[in-house]
């Protein structure tokens, strides 16, 4: 008899570990998909603002040359 339900709890846990594993790896992927769509707005994002970020950092910065003397 021990052989029999020793059998059938291995088989109990085999699938139990199977399902863990397979939603682990949904989540993995939804993950990743989430991140991958992330990471596209954030390169649109900074595509389209990189001109006037430009335009606003050229407009304000410094007219006065730094020597190296006050850098340090």
């Amino acid at each position: 008899m021990t052989t029999g339900s020793s059998t059938i709890a291995t088989l109990y846990h085999s699938l139990y570990y199977t399902d863990m594993l397979q939603g682990n790896i949904q989540r993995c992927q939804q993950f990743v998909a989430r991140l991958d769509e992330a990471h596209t707005t954030l390169l649109s994002i900074t595509e389209t603002h990189k001109q006037r970020v430009a335009d606003i950092i050229s407009r304000h910065q410094s007219k006065r040359i730094v020597k190296k003397k006050e850098r340090l």
